[in-house]
């Protein structure tokens, strides 16, 4: 009887720890007695920059027209120093995890953030052991993204220019229009549907790159160890280096490619084409494309 009394203790002891998850918030942040605790109301017209940096749970981000925005937390069982902490800063509005240097034990599923922004703002969101899902399409000045083992979900985005970097996440995007578009991201996957853009970068390190229906001048990017698919509208000028993995080219750009492929233990795979000058020439050859792969193929369906 007291074997299966002591069981049932260590049960509840195991599950008590399991339900709660202990963070260690060694990034402590500049002015942090200025900051207040809990879920607050902001007027849009005092804000031209949000920035979130939130550590774990999932964050929703909602754009309205609204002339007074709310930011909530679900705020489940935290004290004050476990709430999400912000602070306005001239036309900046910072929102923080926590406590600036909190050190403690906080409830599974207690946190997640909702912030409604305005049109137009400049938004940069960090994201750690979280998802990010925009729950409307969003148009802004300018946005960053950044994630450590956490998704970005988005419909609709327009911007003038989008940055995002990642290290074990990924993001997929269904439709992006930006000035410029850069993608960074080590074993983790970008997606796009459809880009428009004047300049599109892109890297991976054991992950995909996937990029759909792509109109832009110009696109540069490189993988390693990971596979990149594109599909093309229109482009004037392709730049992509690939080792360990292969490139696919679903769909040539309407004004055609003229192709310099250079290999290492890889091979071309598509149908006919001419050849001009030792170059690979499909349609007008209107796309100026550099093509490296080092033990990759390079396939042109």
């Amino acid at each position: 009887m007291k074997k299966l009394v002591l069981f049932i203790l260590c049960v509840v002891c195991i599950l008590c720890l399991c339900s709660c998850i202990r963070f260690n918030i060694r990034n402590s942040y500049a002015d942090s007695n200025k900051y207040t605790p809990g879920s607050f109301s902001y007027r849009a017209k005092d804000v031209s920059k949000i920035s979130i940096s939130y550590i774990s749970g999932d964050v929703t981000i909602i754009q309205s027209n609204n002339g007074n925005l709310n930011v909530t937390e679900t705020e489940k069982g935290l004290s004050d120093a476990q709430k999400v902490h912000w602070y306005l800063d001239g036309h900046t509005l910072r929102i923080k995890f926590c406590k600036s240097g909190y050190s403690g034990r906080i409830p599974q599923n207690s946190k997640n953030l909702t912030v409604e922004i305005p049109y137009g703002i400049e938004l940069e969101v960090g994201i750690t052991s979280g998802d990010v899902k925009f729950a409307t399409d969003i148009e802004v000045k300018r946005a960053d993204f950044g994630a450590t083992s956490g998704d970005f979900k988005a419909n609709v985005i327009k911007t003038g220019s989008l940055a995002y970097g990642a290290t074990s996440g990924s993001i997929s995007i269904s439709a992006l229009y930006a000035d410029s578009a850069n993608f960074g991201q080590t074993s983790g996957n970008v997606s796009v549907s459809l880009i428009h853009a004047d300049r599109i970068a892109f890297g991976s390190t054991s992950g995909s790159t996937t990029l759909s229906e792509i109109y832009a001048s110009e696109v540069i990017g490189g993988a390693t160890s990971g596979n990149v698919t594109l599909s093309f509208e229109f482009c004037e000028k392709l730049k992509v280096d690939c080792t360990s993995g292969n490139i696919t080219i679903k769909k040539l750009p309407a004004n055609g490619a003229t192709i310099t492929y250079d290999k290492t233990s890889g091979k071309l795979r598509t149908g006919n084409y001419m050849v001009k000058n030792d170059r690979i020439v499909f349609g007008d050859g209107g796309c100026v494309t550099t093509i490296v792969t080092t033990s990759g193929d390079l396939i042109i369906e």
